[in-house]
């Protein structure tokens, strides 16, 4: 009797399998680390957004609200007494004075949008040019 050298019908479908879920396995693994970083990516804006906007709730600026409509908040300084602009302008999400002056607050901003809740409480939400979206409330002090 002639011996072949070639697989069984058994040994090609057990090998097969083993391919199988080590591709199975890999594509979980895959689809688990884009979970997490764009988790991650998330938890950063946030963080981001909330350090720009500390500086509006400074008791030290004493800022006081004015007027506040869909993409422009007018603020006054108590402590400077010297009126502001909170807006959007190049991208970037500036406090601005009425003379020439501003201070960057966030950058990568697409738009954002503002809703006044209270007399010192604004609402914002803030389109990042990534694609995120960001809803946080300040507190005027």
């Amino acid at each position: 009797m002639v011996k072949r050298k070639a697989f069984t019908l058994a040994e090609t479908l057990v090998a097969l399998s083993i391919i199988i879920m080590f591709g199975s396995l890999i594509t979980i693994g895959t689809r688990m680390m884009r979970q997490t970083q764009t988790q991650a990516v998330q938890t950063m804006t946030t963080q981001r957004v909330l350090r720009a906007l500390i500086i509006l709730e400074s008791p030290d600026a004493a800022y006081q609200l004015v007027t506040c409509h869909a993409d422009v908040v007018s603020l006054r300084s108590q402590t400077k007494q010297q009126d502001y602009l909170l807006l959007v302008k190049r991208q970037r999400l500036v406090v601005t004075t009425m003379q020439s002056g501003q201070i960057v607050l966030l950058n990568q901003v697409k738009q954002a949008k503002f809703q006044r809740l209270s007399d010192r409480r604004i609402g914002i939400t803030i389109f990042c040019t990534t694609g995120q979206k960001v809803y946080e409330e300040v507190t005027l002090y």
